[in-house]
């Protein structure tokens, strides 16, 4: 589990059910004001993330795509979803 945001209020953990099943608990934090820069940055072409998607699956293949982001040479695994919604 990756948590990219942080609640309004204190939340509580069962920590016998994360070591139960094994739950790995990541945190990613999210820098909102470079975030326009970075968009800018590939609108512009100064930096292309398109060299970077190694690897991409549909939806249906997405056991292949989870096989494939532990691979070394992945670097982003992208998962098309066919307009699913």
């Amino acid at each position: 589990m990756v948590l990219t945001g942080l609640p309004h209020e204190r939340a509580s953990v069962d920590w016998f059910d994360v070591v139960r099943r094994e739950v790995t608990i990541s945190g990613s934090m999210i820098y909102q004001d470079e975030f326009a820069q970075a968009l800018r940055l590939l609108e512009t072409g100064a930096v292309r993330a398109e060299p970077l998607l190694t690897h991409r699956f549909p939806l249906r293949d997405i056991g292949a795509a989870f096989d494939a982001h532990i691979e070394s040479s992945s670097i982003k695994v992208v998962i098309d979803m066919g307009g699913v919604r």
